[in-house]
């Protein structure tokens, strides 16, 4: 149902634009990575310290990797100025860093499937942020897509309480935790 509703958000039905394949592509592969790390990260790295720390690493570990070919692809002009450098380090720390801090504790707390119905708010998020921020319109099928998103996070969570827990293991919905 997330999927599903991912898709009706974006009104795939109107295409993807032209060109956009490499971009449509790229996203398919995000999304099978964050299967593949919301797998691993419990079992080998979550509990091996706290959130914050872990998320801090892996930030600093993707800035080193990402240096090199942002010295050699990047600005193509000589002066940079400071406003852009602080709107880049603020929303590195402020949005990915803060997430990324969020993302682990709810790796540690809870299972694979809960912490993966947490990525797909990101879709509704972005459409609220682009009317609040940018005025951007709201179609139909947005609230719509939203909805189906929210049912669909609600019934994974739903399964997972009526399967039960195993002794101690704790499972957080998206604005509650339960033992």
């Amino acid at each position: 149902m997330g999927v599903v509703g991912v898709g009706i958000v974006a009104g795939i039905w109107n295409g993807i634009g032209h060109n956009q394949q490499l971009g449509v592509g790229a996203c398919l592969l995000a999304v099978a990575s964050f299967a593949v790390a919301f797998s691993y990260s419990p079992r080998f790295v979550t509990g091996r310290g706290e959130p914050i720390g872990l998320a801090a690493g892996q930030l600093l570990c993707g800035t080193v990797m990402l240096l090199p070919f942002a010295a050699a692809f990047g600005p193509t002009h000589n002066s940079i100025s400071v406003t852009p450098l602080l709107g880049l380090v603020a929303l590195g720390v402020l949005g990915t860093g803060i997430a990324y801090v969020l993302n682990f504790d709810i790796a540690h707390s809870a299972s694979p499937t809960v912490t993966s119905s947490v990525t797909y708010l990101m879709p509704v998020v972005a459409v609220v942020a682009g009317a609040v921020f940018l005025h951007e319109t709201i179609s139909w099928y947005q609230p719509l897509g939203g909805a189906v998103i929210l049912v669909g996070a609600a019934l994974s969570q739903r399964a997972r309480r009526a399967g039960g827990t195993a002794s101690g293991q704790v499972s957080c919905l998206p604005v509650q935790c339960v033992e």
